[in-house]
């Protein structure tokens, strides 16, 4: 009979133990509740990486059309900055500009403000020099990032600007109807 009192205690701890728990837990589950960490395996991967200075990265080729102006300070990837240098070209023959006289010269230049980053309405200061040499290319040509121009010292025009507050124009040209133009930054030289 003793036996007996043994299997059936027997058997109800194995029947208690065997549906006491029937959730399994992670070891230290009770301390991070919400966080599943799930360690399950642990692997290595070597990683082997540098830094390569790139110094002649295409930027444009001369047919673009649109260029990136301004400067960026951004906490993850530092500072950027783009310059812009153009030279104007003549589309046909002009006279010899010596005997001209010009009372006031306006640099007008189309925003492209769907390509803007940033405070969309934070100043921007746009200075404008002239440059020392000529910058001619032709279409096979490309301009690269740490090609640089000589520019004259001093300022030949500048304009403080919100780049979301600047407006079309309208403007009636001789023999036509009324001409909407872009967004526009018209700069006295």
């Amino acid at each position: 009979m003793k036996i007996a009192q043994y299997f059936i205690i027997f058997i109800a701890l194995t029947i208690i133990l065997m549906t006491g728990c029937i959730k399994s837990s992670v070891i230290g589950d009770d301390i991070l509740k919400n966080d599943e960490i799930g360690v399950e395996f642990v692997d290595t991967l070597p990683l082997f990486a540098k830094t390569v200075h790139n110094d002649s990265l295409r930027v444009y080729p001369t047919s673009a059309r649109s260029f990136l102006l301004g400067q960026l300070e951004n906490p993850y990837i530092g500072k950027a900055k783009a310059d812009l240098f153009l030279d104007f070209q003549t589309l046909g023959e002009v006279p010899d500009s010596n005997d001209f006289i010009f009372d006031s010269i306006v640099l007008t230049v189309i925003v492209d403000t769907s390509m803007f980053y940033g405070d969309d309405y934070e100043k921007h200061h746009l200075e404008v020099f002239e440059l020392n040499e000529n910058i001619r290319k032709t279409e096979a040509d490309t301009f690269y990032a740490n090609q640089t121009f000589e520019y004259k010292p001093s300022k030949i025009g500048e304009i403080d600007f919100v780049p979301l507050a600047i407006d079309s124009i309208d403007v009636i040209e001789p023999g036509n109807d009324t001409i909407r133009y872009g967004e526009q930054l018209r700069i006295k030289l």
